[in-house]
Order: C-alpha cells, then sequence, then structure tokens
C-alpha cells in the first residue's frame, strides 16, 4: 500500500470525506489506513457519529443474509419495536437491522424517532435495570463471554498513555502562569515537574501541607536551589496583600475600587 497522498488525492478527500468511508477511500488509492488517520486528524477532518453509523449500515447491507421469517419479524414490529431492541431480539446489529429496513423499503416515521429518543433518556430516580444484581442475572453467559474480548486488564496501559518522561504545558487559569506536567513511570497521572525534581532531588516527599514554589518566579526553572519547599500558611501570606509595601498596598486598594465601578457602570448600562 501507498504512504503517500498526493494533491490530487488529497483534493479528492476534502470534497468526499463525508461520502466515502476512511476504509473506501484507503481502498480506492491503496492507502494504509495509519496514512489517512494522520491525514484526518493534520486537516481537521471530523466525521460525525450519523455519518460513520450510515457508512457501516451500508457495507453491511448487502453481506448479511436474513431470513424471510426474521424479514417478517422487522416488517411487524419495527414501528413498535426500537431498532436495537429488534437487533438483540435477532441477535443482529443495530445497522444490520437499520440496513434491512432500507433494503425493505420500511420508514420509520420522525415522530417515533423522536419518542424514542424521549423514552430512551435516563430519567431522575429511574433505577437502572443492573443495580444490586450480578452480571449474569441481566445478561446471557454468550454476552458476557462476548464481554471478555473488550475488558480492560490488570496493569493494561491504554492507548492514549503518554510515554514516560513527557512533559505538557498548562495554565493556570487564575494567575495565568504557565506550569510543566511530567509522566513519571509507575503513575498513570501526570505530575507537576517542580514536584518530581524537588522529591528526586532531596529523595523524599513532599510533606503533607507543603507545596513546592519558584524561588524566582520563573515557573520554568526547574533547577534544585530554585524549588523552595514551603508550608501552605507561608503561601498564602505570600499571595495577600500583606506581603507588599504600604504604598503598592494602596495601589492595589486603587485599582480593585476602580474595576468595582467599571463592573457596576458595564452591568447598569446592559440592564
Amino acid at each position: 500500500m501507498s504512504a503517500t497522498i498526493t494533491p490530487e488525492i488529497k483534493t479528492f478527500i476534502l470534497e468526499n470525506y463525508l461520502l466515502m468511508s476512511r476504509g473506501a477511500i484507503a481502498k480506492k488509492f491503496t492507502l494504509t489506513k495509519q496514512v489517512l488517520k494522520t491525514f484526518y486528524s493534520k486537516n481537521a477532518l471530523v466525521v460525525p457519529k450519523e455519518v460513520i453509523e450510515g457508512f457501516r449500515c451500508h457495507a453491511l447491507r448487502n453481506k448479511t443474509s436474513f431470513t424471510d421469517k426474521e424479514d417478517q419479524y422487522i416488517k411487524d414490529n419495527y414501528l413498535t419495536i426500537p431498532v436495537k431492541t429488534i437487533g438483540q431480539h435477532l441477535q443482529r446489529s443495530g445497522c444490520g437491522i437499520n440496513g434491512r429496513l432500507k433494503k425493505l423499503n420500511l420508514v420509520i416515521p420522525e415522530a417515533i424517532i423522536q419518542q424514542r429518543k424521549i423514552d430512551s433518556v435516563f430519567k431522575p430516580g429511574q433505577i437502572p435495570i443492573n443495580k444490586g444484581k450480578k452480571q449474569s442475572e441481566y445478561m446471557s453467559a454468550e454476552a458476557i463471554e462476548r464481554t471478555k474480548a473488550t475488558r480492560f486488564q490488570s496493569g493494561q496501559i491504554p492507548k492514549n498513555a503518554l510515554p514516560d518522561g513527557m512533559e505538557v504545558l498548562r495554565p493556570d487559569k487564575r494567575s495565568g502562569k504557565v506550569y510543566t506536567m511530567i509522566k513519571v513511570p509507575g503513575i498513570s497521572k501526570l505530575k507537576y515537574k517542580q514536584v518530581h525534581v524537588w522529591e528526586t532531588h532531596h529523595k523524599k516527599k513532599v510533606p503533607p501541607g507543603h507545596n513546592i514554589v519558584f524561588a524566582d518566579g520563573n515557573t520554568q526553572n526547574f533547577e534544585p536551589e530554585n524549588l523552595e519547599c514551603i508550608t501552605d500558611e507561608v503561601l498564602m501570606t505570600r499571595n495577600t496583600i500583606q506581603r507588599y509595601p504600604e504604598d503598592i498596598k494602596t495601589n492595589i486598594r486603587l485599582i480593585s475600587k476602580i474595576k468595582k465601578v467599571i463592573y457596576e457602570n458595564t452591568t447598569r448600562n446592559q440592564d
């Protein structure tokens, strides 16, 4: 298979990515699925879920063979039983049933579709059918066996997990400062890099009620001597107005009053 997308292929994809499935496009131009996946990502091509479902139904329409008995069941019940439920009764996929409906020229009225959507919404106070029950009490042995293939195994690493040592920049919404998070081996969640560096340098955990801050205020300076371990109380004091000289305190209070007046006038004008 080819790993190159020419300008002509690019134009075709941009014009048809909502009309053809990714697999169909890959087959047409003998491209690998990974090449197409990367192309879609770089060009921000997003295919809605309902369109993808349509592609699947179309692909299954001529591949799935239904018996006359199954066809009759669909004809007798498509207006009174939801598509997925019919699929469960016939041990078929929802796509397969939708495809068969189109093949049989059976159309579910829009009013029924909308009512089914309303009925399917989980309502406040509604009790889940599996509450307090064992899996074997609400699933068949065959269904339980099928779930084994997709169960998340103990110790299994998610496909989207960051590699060890990977760093990510995260801006703080309140202060606007940008902090670095790092993926530490053996830990699933990202960790503040300053904390990791301090703990590695001092060979101990940050004590409870303490914080690691940057002595020079530069959140990207991770030199051990620039990292301070201070208590919550000290941090709170540093973050309050009390740490400033009297003339700066006066200016801060004045700016706060001006902002309050501007906000009140803006709100009053909007009303």
